[in-house]
């Protein structure tokens, strides 16, 4: 049978394995006596005490809905493993009553159950501190229970024996009590295993055999010694057996089929059997680590198995039985056991049979013959290799020298190294690596014509025949089609397809009007009649899934036996596939990142739903992808694709490289994804995908640059605005300087004129009266008053004495008495409201505007209203006169000096000035001032 081995030697960290589960990710996890593994079908990831594990000897192990798996140790307790991380259960293993581990399992509704000897704990929480008893085995001896089964959410099950005597319970959880279900009738025994089918009986795998509860009656069924582990699959359970094995039973028709070491199982003593969904069987066995019941339609035998070597030449069928030539000597098989062996020590590199009777074996050191195979004679000592026996007729091979025997004939034929000679029409096709010739006999002699040789092609490594009338013939690529047409012999030359599984295809047979190919790890057929039409398209492959068999066949290595199995040698034993047998798994692979490394660095996939983002340097990626499928791992296929900034990729070839490297990736955005097989050519429905960005330098991005102009520009605009700033505030500096120096001249000349002008004109007036000069006196009054006039002018006394209020009702007072034109005036308040400094300047802005308005305007009428708004002051100054054209504003105030004057100092207090006009329609002066917060 078929066995695959997992041990050491393919990472686990012990040969002795207790028990299987597997994880929701269909992770396979084994409990093992050095620590725990968790193995993907290929590769094994351990937990032992170097990283946390507070001791190796596991004995059971359980995975929850969760995804945590719990692991209890013989003399560390238990802990659970998360995400790859170890997590010690402080609220079991610190009480002291909690003694003498035994099982565990799950509700459906989640709950964890774990039985002790004496004690049953139930745990519902994310967390184990919420860890509790909820039920004392008071009744029994602390060593009592030794196997428990969560039946449903409100029922379990524990087997106790003590006292020689054998106790079931079915325990209620609602009501916290124990019933024993009396088993009396049957002898006592010791419970390893219990198990629920899926009608609901439980089966218990106990030390004198299988038995079952219906929920009415206990029943004996099976008498199978030990049985340590039930897996229940419909009407059929799996078995695994201490010093027994593992077999199947058939509880409908009660048969059981058994596998023991007589099978080819490597070791009788399995303690536990688990059947994943892809229908494999797992075995736990006790010095050979875990063992997979593989393809059915594969058996194998090796020296293990009896062969006296692995290394096969040549198999052939012979009086009902499967000869084997190999390394050491010549084995006979029969209904699939090993039956004798002769020539031991002998290399039997090629058989050949005469008339069903006399069996031919080539040996390096002469030919032996065997008559009904029950010894062996030494035919002919000449160094002879190989021997091909056609009725009368007799090839034997010595290097390039052939030697022809026909009853009283011979001849020595001079050609090349002949591996392999099939009768065809009149004659013989002899087959070398280098060259094909067809040998004939013509006037008693034979005759050699080539055919092919390796200047046209190379590597001819096998064939076979349909009739005597055509032959094929496996080159390195093509497959040559070898006809009589005609009485004349015709060729033609089929181009193989050139797949990486293909290649390796180096032997053919043909048998009931198909052809076979076959190659490492996997045979293709075809119907005779798709070879010349489409061979791609009539293919069928054939997956064979052993991690035992990892050789190559050999040249001309495939035999079909007449019930149509298929016997391949190889230089690791004999391989006999029975394609009415295999099946192919259905399921797709389980796919995703094993680890992604960037610079060597891991990194984490898309943690957060963030896309990583990597510097330019950062540019090497090393991706690890992982596909779980236990049926076919060693054919796992992967493609894979690498798209930057969105653009479209085709996917890679086909690959059963698990990694991709990726150096020195130019700055973008990525996204790789990937997909794989099962084995058997059913995808992933889904890819994987990694999404990441390599960022430019940072002299590279256009965001740089951008930032980098706006900087640029920010300068250049901010310099302009520094500078027109600065020129603005020695342009406001110097007018202020301006203004102020005016102003104190005309306060200069304003206290001139009153004290010195002023004194001197009031002096005439009083010498005026005295001399009763009216005229004079008159005349010195009028002056003195226009002289204080000009005085108030050039310094307003009432705007420090009284407000800015009070100073613009008299100036508008003093204008208008000696005006005809009509003033109206509306001020309010602003004493406070405009900072002091400012006041001069709005007093000789509005000045300014009605000095304007009586010389320019020849208005009758003109307004002046101030206004205290909420956040600033608004002045309006207007007129009925004759306007004036305003195309360009910045022109009239160009051309004014007394407009200039206003603009001046209304940019000196920071106010906003409007001057609408039309000709004959009068000018409006709009003044807006913010009230600042001083």
């Amino acid at each position: 049978m078929n066995f695959e081995k997992y041990s050491i030697n393919e990472g686990l960290p012990h040969p002795e394995v207790y028990k299987i589960t597997q994880s929701p990710d269909k992770i396979l996890w084994l409990a093992t006596e050095g620590g725990v593994a968790a193995f993907d079908g290929k590769t094994s990831i351990n937990y032992t005490e170097n990283n946390g594990l507070p001791d190796n000897d596991v004995t059971n192990i359980f995975s929850d809905s969760q995804g945590r798996v719990w692991v209890s140790t013989r003399n560390g307790g238990i802990v659970y493993i998360q995400n790859g991380e170890i997590h010690p259960c402080k609220e079991l293993n610190e009480r002291n009553d909690y003694k003498g581990f035994v099982d565990m399992g799950e509700t459906p509704d989640g709950t964890l159950y774990f039985f002790y000897s004496a004690h049953l704990v139930q745990y519902k929480a994310t967390t184990a501190d919420s860890i509790s008893t909820i039920l004392r085995f008071a009744s029994f001896d602390l060593q009592a229970c030794h196997a428990g089964l969560v039946y449903n959410n409100d029922t379990l099950y524990a087997a106790f024996y003590q006292d020689d005597k054998t106790l079931f319970t079915e325990i209620s959880i609602h009501n916290q009590s124990i019933r024993t279900i009396n088993i009396d009738s049957i002898p006592h025994f010791y419970t390893y295993e219990l198990s629920r089918d899926s009608i609901g009986n439980v089966w218990l795998g106990a030390q004198n055999g299988v038995h079952k509860y219906d929920q009415k009656d206990f029943r004996f069924e099976y008498p199978i010694i030990r049985v340590h582990g039930l897996f229940n699959v419909g009407d059929k359970i799996w078995y695994s057996s201490e010093g027994g094995g593992f077999g199947l039973i058939d509880t409908k028709t009660r048969n059981i089929q058994s596998y023991e070491k007589s099978s080819g199982l490597a070791s009788p003593f399995i303690y536990d059997i688990f059947r994943d969904d892809e229908q494999n069987v797992w075995l736990a066995s006790y010095g050979h680590g875990l063992i997979k019941f593989g393809d059915p339609s594969l058996k194998y035998y090796r020296k293990k198995n009896g062969l006296p070597s692995n290394t096969i030449f040549k198999t052939i069928e012979f009086q009902d039985k499967i000869i084997v030539g190999s390394n050491k000597g010549l084995v006979i098989i029969k209904d699939d056991i090993i039956i004798d062996t002769l020539l031991i020590g002998n290399q039997a590199k090629t058989l050949s049979a005469l008339n069903d009777s006399v069996l031919f074996v080539g040996t390096p050191i002469g030919i032996y013959t065997s008559h009904n195979l029950k010894k062996t004679n030494l035919y002919s000592v000449e160094d002879q290799l190989r021997i091909f026996c056609f009725d009368e007729h007799m090839f034997r091979t010595a290097g390039s020298r052939i030697l022809y025997s026909e009853y009283d004939k011979n001849q020595t034929l001079m050609l090349g190294d002949v591996h392999e000679i099939l009768p065809f029409w009149n004659g013989y096709i002899f087959r070398d690596l280098y060259n094909v010739h067809y040998v004939y006999e013509k006037d008693d002699s034979m005759h050699v014509q080539l055919l092919m040789n390796h200047y046209e092609f190379n590597d001819y490594r096998s064939m076979d025949s349909l009739s005597l009338q055509e032959l094929y013939i496996k080159s390195a690529k093509h497959l040559h089609r070898l006809f009589v047409d005609a009485d004349s012999l015709r060729l033609e030359h089929i181009a193989l397809p050139t797949t990486e599984a293909f290649s390796q295809i180096n032997s053919i047979a043909i048998h009931d009007s198909t052809i076979w190919f076959g190659g490492a790890l996997q045979i293709f057929s075809s119907p005779i009649s798709g070879v010349t039409e489409n061979l791609p398209e009539t293919l069928t492959k054939y997956s064979l899934s052993s991690n035992e068999m990892n050789a190559l066949l050999l040249d001309d290595g495939m035999l079909i036996q007449d019930d149509g199995s298929i016997c391949l040698s190889t230089l690791n034993g004999l391989w006999i596939f029975d394609p009415t047998k295999y099946r192919e798994s259905s399921l797709p692979p389980l796919i995703s990142f094993k680890s992604i490394k960037s610079n060597d660095q891991a990194i984490e996939i898309h943690q957060n739903n963030t896309i990583p983002r990597f510097k330019h340097h950062q540019n090497h990626l090393h991706v690890e992808m992982q596909a779980i499928s236990y049926s076919n791992p060693l054919n796992t296929k992967y493609k894979y694709r690498l798209i930057k900034n969105h653009e479209s990729r085709d996917w890679s070839e086909e690959t059963d490289d698990s990694q991709v490297n990726y150096s020195y990736l130019p700055p973008g955005e990525y996204l790789f994804e990937f997909t794989a097989d099962n084995g058997y050519d059913v995808w992933a429905s889904e890819p994987q995908q990694f999404s990441f960005i390599i960022k430019n330098q940072f002299w590279k991005n256009m965001e740089f640059w951008f930032i980098l102009l706006g900087i640029v520009f920010f300068a250049v605009f901010y310099g302009r605005y520094r500078i027109k700033k600065l020129a603005w505030n020695r342009q406001r500096k110097m007018t202020e300087a301006i203004i102020n120096a005016t102003e104190t001249n005309k306060q200069n000349l304003a206290r001139e004129i009153h004290d010195s002008v002023g004194q001197k004109l009031l002096l005439l007036v009083r010498q005026a009266r005295k001399l009763d000069h009216q005229d004079l006196e008159q005349l010195s009054l009028s002056s003195l008053e226009e002289i204080r006039s000009i005085s108030r002018g050039l310094h307003p006394v009432n705007l420090s004495k009284f407000g800015l209020q009070q100073a613009l009702k008299e100036l508008i007072e003093e204008i208008d008495e000696h005006s005809d034109i009509f003033f109206y005036h509306s001020i309010d308040n602003i004493n406070t409201s405009l900072a002091p400094k400012n006041h001069l300047h709005l007093f000789r802005i509005i000045q300014e505007a009605l000095s304007n308005i009586l010389k320019h305007s020849k208005a009758t009428e003109a307004s002046i209203i101030v206004e205290q708004k909420q956040d600033h002051i608004q002045i309006s100054i207007d007129d009925n006169g004759i306007g004036f054209q305003k195309d360009n504003p910045s022109q009239v105030i160009e051309h004014s000096l007394g407009l200039q004057t206003i603009q001046e100092r209304c940019n000196y207090i920071a106010a906003q000035l409007q001057i609408i006009t039309t000709p004959k329609n009068g000018t409006s002066i709009q003044i807006q001032i913010p009230i600042q917060d001083e």
